[in-house]
Parts: structure tokens; C-alpha cells; sequence
């Protein structure tokens, strides 16, 4: 783990490179009034593993301009929320071209119910062969009005995919597809 936050605030400016987690937030439960902020404006490298996980409510992901999260390796995940995390993405771009991978995951764990929550303001995401730009178990999704960023899909990519279970608020959401003759899918909700 390169960064591991618990009810305090973090601000990576630099550059970190993930063989597990690159940066680990969580907020302790027990603790009503704390709050659990990681600023985001350096460079995360996943050679394998994770970016960046945050979990538990009153946990708070900005992903800022300047920053970026990039691996090239199949299977990779980028940013995951679980357990009513907040992540918001405003300005970072995210690019994993290996087959298979997940720029953004919001989900819980079995025993939690509660939405993680992703807010889409500004920066690019990519992904390579078979890969999903945004997927969400009983998540909310909101894309803004004035979102600027561009999803990019590799051959059979998934730009949003989102259960029943998840609420999306969409804006304007402009996806391309990069490679291949068979082309993916821009929201399957």
C-alpha cells in the first residue's frame, strides 16, 4: 500500500506505483463525527492490483485535475468505492489498456446496503478489450450537466454499466470506441 488514510486527509501530489493498492482510505465507524479525504493530483501506476480503494460512509475520493491513474496490465482496477465511499472525478484521467479492466467500481459488501456514490465534473477515462469505464452495484451515478471528459472503449467495452439497483443521473456522456470491429456498449442499465 502506498498511502493508507484512516479519519485524517491526504493530498497525493507525487507519484505512486501499485503491485496491490495504491492508495488504501477508509474511516473508522466508530467514530460519528470523522471524515476520511483523499485529494488526488499526482500519478497512480497499477502494474497489478488497485489504484485507489475507499470505503465506509464520511470517505471522500477527489480526483483532481493534473492526476492521472494508468496501468497497462490486463485485469486492473482503477478507482473502487464500497460501502457508501464518495468518489468524484474532476479533472484526473484515467487510463487502463489491458483487456479487462475497470477504470471505476462502486459496490458494498454483503452485509452493507448503503450507496457509494461517484459524481463525474471533468477528466477522460479509458479502457482497453472487454474492459468497463464505470460499473455499479447499487450505487449513484451522477453525471453533470456540463461533464467534459470523454469514455474511450476498447474492442467489446462497456462505457457505464449499472444494476437495477443503481441511481443515474445523466448528463451529456460522450463515448467513442478505440479499437476493433466489434464495438462495445456506451450504458447497459
Amino acid at each position: 500500500v502506498g498511502i493508507y488514510i484512516k479519519n485524517g486527509l491526504a493530498d497525493n501530489k507525487g507519484t505512486i506505483t501499485s503491485d496491490y493498492v495504491g492508495l488504501y482510505a477508509e474511516k473508522d465507524s466508530s467514530l460519528a463525527s470523522s471524515v476520511t479525504v483523499a485529494d488526488h493530483t499526482g500519478t497512480i501506476t497499477i502494474n497489478k492490483g488497485i489504484g485507489i480503494y475507499a470505503k465506509d460512509t464520511g470517505t471522500q475520493i477527489n480526483l483532481n485535475a493534473g492526476g492521472t491513474v494508468n496501468g497497462t496490465a490486463n485485469s486492473l482496477s482503477g478507482v473502487m468505492a464500497y460501502d457508501k465511499a464518495a468518489v468524484k472525478l474532476a479533472g484526473t484521467n484515467i487510463s487502463l489498456t489491458g483487456d479487462q479492466s475497470n477504470a471505476i467500481i462502486l459496490g458494498n459488501s454483503a452485509l452493507n446496503t448503503d450507496k457509494s456514490t461517484l459524481e463525474l465534473n471533468s477528466g477522460n477515462i479509458s479502457v482497453g478489450r472487454e474492459g468497463t469505464a464505470i460499473y455499479s452495484k447499487n450505487g449513484n451515478i451522477n453525471i453533470d450537466s456540463g461533464y467534459t471528459g470523454l469514455i474511450t472503449l476498447g474492442e467489446k467495452g462497456t462505457g457505464v454499466y449499472a444494476d437495477k439497483d443503481t441511481l443515474v443521473i445523466a448528463g451529456t456522456l460522450d463515448t467513442v470506441y478505440s479499437l476493433g470491429t466489434n464495438n462495445g456498449v456506451g450504458i447497459f442499465y
